[in-house]
């Protein structure tokens, strides 16, 4: 459809006076030519006739209904009383002959200038459609900008504000299609009685608006205001949610070089750097266009990485707290890029989370991965191998028979994989976990929920999900000996682990009264710095075996 009106756009108007008289005076030097050439080439009974439909269709649809049938007047009276049937034999046409050609000429006419007003009138409902959102019949981006092409406009601009929704294709999942419907046309409502009459809202996208703000209004009040007001809670079949809101802010000042589709671009640079960062409010900066485009080059050069096999894995042991032996590993990714240096794995892992190169990653961290684990089975080496998946995996079903392909390939049981999902993005969507999570565990591989603690709903998946281990998260382990909340949260997910027959591992031990009271705690597993670093292979592997040696002599 949009193609569609972009290819006939340009016959979308009329004209002005200057160039309907032009056409005027065109046709009917058209139509004048068209009569001396029937009359030279003999007469009407030959076809010839037939060529002056073309200027009468061209009037009725570029001049209207009225003009057309005036033309068709005009040129049925020129060919018919005037003109011989046969110039040859001097034949004159009958009155009913040459009549009901006029009658023919002014019916085309009329059908030429209706199907020109139905025409038009379509075009006018496709523009509407083309540069307004269909749900909440604002502008949308193209609307925007069309509306800020006009230079007078544009220097009344001051300033964009870009509303950006969190959470948006997580409640469509959970609701259905219908509920971001419900959600645009409410935040429609609430920004409307928010701010002031004058201000022009649109949509730019399914989990953004954007405000052009005018006359002086300043972007950062605006925002600020937005961010105290606007509701953020709502409510769909009598069921409440919460959507989060990150405002963007790209000023304008008169004079610059930005174009309006630039302005909102980097409006839409700063929501998205307040999403990760959560900063409500951020404006646009030399730091978030730093961060937009680190973001873009970093998706770059993480494709090539993983094809040129450019990262490495670090594994970081997990001990049984009471027997100090191992019981696994945690592979961690690592990446040093000549450029960029060591990238966090915590940044390029979220950077590839929201596109699918999250795919061909985590399918590059199981080949990598289980291949050294079944090196170390060979070395007499065996433990749980614990991986990090995200619940995009899932989502790809190549992803889970690339787990199944691999345990086979190395020829590695099962239970010496752990799955781990952290606890907020199975709350994000609690039913297609459970169904993925009970597939794996069928088959025999382990499943832990990493960052345990941290999300909203803890005690409402942990019922449904198939589960063997919970992971604290490192914050309370850090705090747990400073801070009684901490304390009380590991004390907790201890006791609840162990009622639901799980284990329980805590992340982030870095010192030695930490492990002491996490036995005393009753905790079962533990890791950190305190245990060990993350650790290449090769250290990894002394690491491990010095272990072994000195478990065996302890046991002897």
């Amino acid at each position: 459809m949009n193609s569609f009106f972009l290819m006939v756009s340009p016959y979308l108007y009329e004209g002005g006076l200057k160039s309907k008289i032009l056409m005027f005076v065109s046709l009917a030097f058209l139509s004048v030519l068209g009569g001396q050439l029937v009359y030279v080439t003999g007469g009407t009974y030959l076809p010839y006739v037939h060529l002056l439909y073309v200027p009468i269709i061209i009037a009725g649809f570029w001049l209207g209904i009225f003009t057309g049938i005036i033309f068709a007047i005009c040129i049925g009276l020129m060919v018919g009383p005037f003109m011989p049937l046969n110039v040859a034999q001097d034949i004159a046409q009958s009155t009913p002959e040459w009549l009901l050609r006029t009658g023919f000429f002014a019916m085309i006419a009329l059908l030429s200038g209706m199907s020109a007003q139905i025409t038009r009138a379509y075009l006018v409902v496709l523009k509407r459609r083309y540069l307004t959102d269909f749900e909440t019949k604002m502008p949308n981006y193209k609307g925007l900008e069309a509306l800020y092409k006009d230079e007078e406009r544009f220097a009344m601009l001051t300033g964009v504000v870009v509303i950006k929704m969190r959470q948006v294709k997580e409640v469509e999942k959970a609701f259905g299609l219908e509920t971001m419907s419900y959600v645009a046309i409410k935040t429609k409502e609430r920004l409307k009685e928010v701010l002031s009459p004058e201000t022009v809202l649109g949509r730019v996208s399914n989990d953004a608006f954007a405000i052009c703000l005018e006359n002086k209004e300043e972007a950062l009040k605006v925002a600020q205001h937005l961010s105290q007001y606007l509701e953020r809670t709502y409510k769909f079949d009598k069921i409440p949610f919460l959507i989060e809101m990150y405002f963007g802010i790209m000023p304008h000042v008169k004079g610059d070089s930005d174009s309006f589709r630039t302005l909102v671009k980097k409006a839409l640079v700063a929501a998205d750097h307040g999403l990760q960062n959560s900063l409500e409010v951020c404006a646009y900066n030399e730091e978030t266009q730093d961060f937009s485009e680190r973001n873009i080059y970093i998706l770059h050069e993480l494709r090539e990485a993983i094809e040129q096999d450019q990262l490495s894995l670090n594994y970081q042991p997990i001990i049984s707290l009471n027997k100090n032996e191992v019981i696994g590993v945690e592979a961690l990714a690592r990446w040093g890029h000549s450029t960029l240096g060591m990238v966090s794995p915590l940044e390029f892992t979220r950077i590839a989370e929201q596109t699918q190169l999250i795919n061909p990653y985590t399918k590059w961290l199981l080949k990598k991965s289980l291949s050294q684990l079944a090196q170390w089975r060979k070395d007499g080496l065996d433990f749980v191998l614990s991986l990090n998946f995200s619940m995009k995996n899932f989502e790809d079903p190549t992803v889970v028979q690339e787990i199944f392909h691999y345990l086979e390939e190395y020829n590695i049981p099962p239970q010496m994989l752990e799955v781990e999902v952290t606890e907020t993005a199975i709350a994000r969507n609690i039913g297609k976990a459970a169904d993925i999570l009970q597939s794996l565990r069928e088959k025999g591989i382990k499943v832990a929920i990493d960052d345990f603690g941290t999300g909203q709903s803890s005690l409402n998946y942990l019922f449904e999900l198939p589960v063997d281990a919970l992971k604290v998260d490192q914050v309370f382990t850090r705090s747990m000996l400073d801070n009684s909340a901490a304390e009380a949260i590991i004390r907790s997910a201890i006791m609840m682990g162990h009622e639901m027959n799980l284990k329980v591992i805590a992340e982030g031990i870095e010192t030695k009264k930490q492990l002491e009271h996490l036995k005393k705690l009753g905790c079962d597993y533990g890791q950190g710095y305190y245990i060990s670093r993350p650790m290449p292979v090769e250290l990894a592997t002394t690491w491990l075996d010095a272990k072994r040696t000195q478990l065996m002599k302890i046991q002897a």
